[in-house]
């Protein structure tokens, strides 16, 4: 019998709009879940251009049980001969004030296998007929895996502009100034003071 961890839906655990959802969408896997309740159309629909910034949020690759070098960046111990602490943790707090530790110290546990939003990547292309988004940067999780992909809330799309229109003034200066005085103001700029 089929459940909700095994890619397959019962009639009776799912709620009733749901279902009929995924049954309009001709689909019960699980992962096609949160797809069809959230954004309530299970068809590729483009919103996107290429050159627009979005937000892709999805689940890290887990790491396992990993220590604090690698989990919190640590710098670790000496490593000669004579340190048996190379990795480890080290002092962890205080003396009898304030006789506990902290909130929030680096230890060692699970890394990774958690939500991760990263902001602000770019569409290069848009592939409707093979239903694919291609986008430009660190998209979170492993290959394969299922992503969100939304606007992009801080969009730098108007700080671009403002540096390209800086770049083009710049540019529009230095065309306007004769190269010999451009030349000597680089020597004079260069020479020691």
């Amino acid at each position: 019998m089929g459940g909700v961890g095994d890619g397959r839906f019962l009639e009776l655990v799912v709620e009733a709009l749901t279902f009929g959802d995924l049954q309009r969408a001709q689909s019960t896997d699980a992962r096609y879940f949160f797809l069809t309740t959230k954004a309530r159309h299970a068809y590729f629909d483009v919103q996107f251009q290429p050159g627009d910034f979005v937000d892709v949020t999805g689940r890290s690759k887990g790491k396992g049980f990993q220590g604090v070098m690698k989990k919190h960046n640590f710098h670790g111990q000496g490593a000669a001969h004579g340190s048996k602490t190379h990795r480890r943790v080290g002092a962890i707090g205080n003396r009898s004030t304030p006789g506990r530790i902290w909130k929030n110290m680096g230890m060692p546990g699970h890394l990774g296998d958690e939500r991760v939003t990263v902001q602000n990547l770019r569409v290069m292309q848009v592939r409707e007929a093979e239903q694919i988004i291609l986008i430009s940067g660190a998209v979170p999780g492993a290959n394969g895996s299922y992503v969100i992909v939304r606007p992009a809330i801080k969009n730098p799309a108007a700080r671009i502009a403002l540096h390209e229109e800086h770049a083009k003034e710049d540019q529009a200066a230095a065309a306007k100034r004769p190269k010999k005085a451009w030349a000597e103001a680089q020597k004079q700029a260069e020479a020691p003071k």
